[in-house]
């Protein structure tokens, strides 16, 4: 089997995760700062018009599918 090699930088979906985890330790370490920051970056890189939104919701859809 050959392997897939995998660019994180590029992948919406880790994007994403790394940066809802990054939000979530902000907010338990109650940095206000950085937490608008980062609520500021999700909100204008994942909008529902941008590529990153229908990347995200593609990888979504994949990994959600069963059965087929």
């Amino acid at each position: 089997m050959a392997k897939y090699k995998h660019n994180k930088k590029k992948n919406s979906a880790f994007l994403y995760e790394a940066l809802v985890l990054e939000l979530t330790k902000a907010i338990l370490k109650k940095d206000l700062e950085l937490k608008n920051k980062i609520t500021k970056l999700i909100k204008e890189s994942f909008r529902y018009d941008t590529i990153l939104h229908q990347e995200l919701k593609l990888y979504h859809a994949l990994s959600k599918t069963q059965n087929v």
